[in-house]
């Protein structure tokens, strides 16, 4: 009787197994059926189309990717819509500055039309969103000249900066958005990093000088140079 119960033991687990398995092999097959009958009607559905704004970084300064999305609710035939749902055959729109207003994208006035030539292969019932938001900022290039701060060099004892001090170039270049350029003034101090000069100086000094996080320069590094010389008694 034992031995009985050791083969029942055994065979028990394998029939499981193998009725689990038919289950599922059931459940799966009907499952792609229902896709593939699914598939092959109309239906609807929402997909994500992107839009891209192209901006001459030259004029203009984005302030966050230019890459968007934007959600659409269409109906077609259901393969068609698998294929652009996962993106397949959606060339992006590509929008310019002079399409917003206030950085303000409208998207039934400007993309539907465009949203129209792209797709022709599905009906758009309606676009989700009405405006887009894009961060972008008119771009501003300024000269400012430079002087060199003299209280903050230390020299030895009754000695003077001999003459005109010479820096070349007399000035550095930012770029950046329009409104932070505005409040850069028209000329700067800046200070040379050696504290204490006995003879004549002549170095590169990089001009460390960034008022706003947008702000870039060129000509960052100017020559400096001057002579020193003793008092007369």
């Amino acid at each position: 009787m034992e031995n009985n119960i050791k083969n029942i033991s055994k065979v028990e687990p394998t029939k499981i197994r193998t009725k689990l398995t038919t289950v599922v092999s059931c459940l799966f097959v009907t499952l792609v059926f229902w896709i593939f009958n699914a598939l092959s009607h109309d239906n609807t559905t929402i997909i994500n189309y992107p839009i891209h704004l192209e901006v001459d970084n030259k004029n203009f300064i984005s302030k966050e990717s230019n890459k968007k999305k934007i959600k659409v609710e269409v109906s077609g035939y259901g393969w068609t819509l698998l294929r652009r749902s996962f993106g397949v055959g959606n060339v992006p729109i590509v929008l310019y500055p002079k399409n917003l207003i206030n950085n303000k994208l409208s998207v039934q006035t400007v993309v539907m039309p465009m949203l129209k030539d792209k797709i022709n292969d599905i009906k758009i019932i309606q676009v989700l969103d009405d405006t887009i938001l894009f961060y972008i900022a008119k771009r501003k290039v300024k000269k400012v000249f430079l002087k060199l701060d003299t209280k903050k060099i230390s020299l030895p004892s009754k000695s003077i900066i001999d003459g005109k001090v010479n820096i070349s170039p007399n000035f550095i270049v930012c770029s950046g958005i329009e409104n932070n350029i505005n409040l850069i003034p028209d000329s700067i101090y800046f200070s040379i990093p050696d504290e204490y000069i006995e003879n004549k100086y002549s170095n590169n000094v990089e001009i460390k000088y960034r008022p706003f996080s947008d702000i870039s320069l060129e000509y960052n590094t100017v020559k400096v140079d001057f002579l020193i010389s003793k008092q007369n008694d």
